[in-house]
């Protein structure tokens, strides 16, 4: 399984414009633009995309483009449609001609972190096609929550609807000191967040341990096994109610001064919900896949050296 890099100062996600694509030029009249939104994502939610197509002509009755076709996102790797593309026209007159306004929209879901190239939407206009440039989707499994130094990973699954259940209500949270708040001794906090409706939890591990390179972990508490008596708590996040229970606790002494690396294990879990009754359930199965976290250690923060042994 890839392994993904964050750090504190870039751990939003951004949806970038366009690849540089060759795009030909649109006929006089015809104009096309698209886009998706929001333009912060993270794995499991859910985009717009947003095709507007413009076409003077001389009147109602007259138009430059006989076909559109939308960007193929079934074939784009990470990618499903939600909801199927609408279709929405409006017409008003300008000058001596008319304007019509054609806007297609679909919602689509980026299940995976990475980067998905949305191809070019096309337009057919008499035998000739017109195509728009590429878009680039960028998708973090990092959300930002809390100030700089608290990160939220969701847990996702290689089916999609398991991935869409779960969004903002299953999920592992990851406090450590931010710079220039690193101290000789910093906390590291780990913390999974649920939603009492999302499910019946039954098990969950960690793949590894914490750890990283000229870094000690002198007090760690971690649990790598199954175990079902975490001790949840009751807690707010951003307006909803969660079940939180510590999964890991480390003291952190850095030993160098600048950016050091941390390797936070995954965490997997397997967890039951109803089908049609109570009594039937399904067994689901997910996995929050952790970025390596840099975080950058000022001079102040590195522990003396103990002094030389007298000869």
């Amino acid at each position: 399984m890839r392994r993904l890099s964050a750090t504190l100062a870039l751990a939003a996600a951004i949806l970038a414009p366009g690849l540089g694509a060759a795009q030909a030029a649109f006929p006089p009249g015809l104009s096309a633009r698209h886009w998706i939104a929001p333009a912060t994502v993270v794995a499991g939610d859910e985009v717009v995309y947003t095709l507007v197509v413009e076409e003077t002509v001389p009147g109602a009755a007259d138009k430059l483009v006989q076909e559109t076709s939308l960007p193929p996102f079934a074939n784009v790797e990470s990618l499903r449609v939600t909801r199927t593309a609408s279709r929405t026209s409006s017409i008003r007159a300008e000058g001596a001609g008319t304007i019509r306004t054609t806007t297609h929209t679909c919602r689509i879901v980026a299940d995976e972190p990475g980067e998905s190239r949305i191809p070019a939407a096309r337009l057919r206009v008499g035998e000739e096609w017109f195509e728009t440039d590429q878009l680039l989707l960028r998708v973090n499994p990092v959300l930002v929550v809390d100030g700089a130094g608290a990160l939220v990973v969701p847990f996702t699954s290689p089916s999609g609807d398991v991935t869409a259940h779960l969004r903002k209500r299953l999920f592992i949270q990851i406090v450590l000191p931010a710079a220039p708040q690193v101290e000789k001794e910093s906390l590291i906090l780990m913390y999974m967040y649920r939603d009492p409706e999302a499910g019946e939890l039954l098990d969950w591990k960690t793949s590894d341990y914490l750890w990283g390179n000229d870094i000690k972990f002198p007090n760690m508490s971690q649990t790598r096994g199954i175990d079902t008596s975490l001790e949840w708590e009751t807690v707010m996040l951003d307006g909803t109610r969660y079940l939180r229970a510590p999964i890991l606790r480390a003291t952190m002494i850095p030993l160098r001064s600048g950016q050091l690396t941390l390797f936070v294990p995954e965490v997997n879990v397997s967890f039951t919900v109803p089908v049609k009754t109570p009594e039937q359930r399904r067994l689901l199965k997910a996995t929050a896949e952790m970025p390596n976290l840099s975080i950058d250690v000022p001079d102040s923060a590195v522990a003396a050296s103990p002094p030389e042994p007298a000869p």
